[in-house]
Formats: structure tokens, C-alpha cells, sequence
């Protein structure tokens, strides 16, 4: 890429997979693969020309922006159990889910795989790592956001509950 460009003045990081079924990219659970580490690990290899367009610009008109979701209340990040191998019952407490409040769409799907608790772990991460890039990067003039697109969601209900607590 530093062939193409030696400034980057916003990053979208847009990845998003949901999958029913439990697959596996290099031994990590694909959805917080795609969903988070890719663009996490993209984000970083390109820092250098993010943090050289910030260096000419108005302070916070570089941007990196995480597209998440309002599923990230669906999950906190399971650090114990990344790949969801363990039941919900196995986890520590903090990394549980309430799973009384959902609807049964998002209890656990096929095989015992938890779609929407995996979902929302990668998602809790998109926003996470905004949150800390903006930390780091706001003295450097980069500002960094994560954002839901918006549209329809399947745990709209819960979500919007879960953001009025």
C-alpha cells in the first residue's frame, strides 16, 4: 500500500461476518476474526500514513472509524473462552450473558454455537479498540469513533433496552 498512498486521511473499518455456524480462520473463531481482528491488525499496519496525514491536517480531521453495532450488548468479550468452547454456564461471571433476556433466536444456534453472543463479542472489541485508539491518537490529532450503522436488528428490543440502563 505505500506504493499507493503515503497519507490516509480516514479508515473505515467495515468488516462483518455472522455466521449460524461455527467456523474457525487459524484456529480463532472467524467472527471475532473478521469482525475485529482484521481490522484491528489492517488499522496498525497502515498507522504510520494515518498518523503522517494527521501531522498536516486540522487537529481530529484524520479519522479512524469502527463500524460495530448495537449488538455489543449482546456480550461482553469472553477472555477465558475467545472462541465460545465453553458453555455459558462455564464462564467466569463477568464474562456471562444474561441469556433470560433474549428472544430464542439468540440463545445458542446450531450446534451449540452461541451466534449472537460470538456477534456481539466482536463487536464489544470494534468498540473497544476505538475507545483506546481515541485515547492514544487524540494527542496525535487522530480521532477515532465506533459507530452503528443503523437498520434493522433481530435483539433491537434487548438492545435498546440495554442502552437505556
Amino acid at each position: 500500500m505505500k506504493k499507493l498512498v503515503d497519507k490516509l486521511d480516514v479508515i473505515i473499518n467495515n468488516a462483518a461476518l455472522n455466521t449460524t455456524q461455527r467456523s474457525w480462520i487459524n484456529e480463532i473463531d472467524s467472527m471475532i476474526f473478521v469482525n475485529h481482528l482484521g481490522p484491528f491488525l489492517f488499522t496498525n499496519l497502515v498507522m504510520d500514513r494515518i498518523l503522517a496525514a494527521a501531522s498536516d491536517a486540522t487537529p481530529l480531521i484524520t479519522r479512524i472509524v469502527n463500524v460495530s453495532s448495537f449488538g455489543h450488548n449482546t456480550s461482553p468479550i469472553r477472555w477465558s473462552d475467545i472462541n465460545f468452547n465453553k458453555k455459558e454456564l462455564d464462564v467466569p461471571e463477568d464474562e456471562k450473558t444474561d441469556l433470560s433476556q433474549f428472544p430464542p433466536m439468540m440463545k445458542w444456534g446450531l450446534k451449540d454455537y452461541p451466534t449472537w453472543l460470538a456477534y456481539g463479542q466482536s463487536k464489544t472489541a470494534n468498540a473497544l479498540f476505538a475507545v483506546e485508539l481515541a485515547k492514544r491518537l487524540k494527542s496525535k490529532g487522530v480521532a477515532a469513533f465506533s459507530l452503528h450503522p443503523g437498520g434493522w436488528c433481530p435483539c433491537s428490543s434487548l438492545c435498546g433496552s440495554m442502552l437505556l440502563r
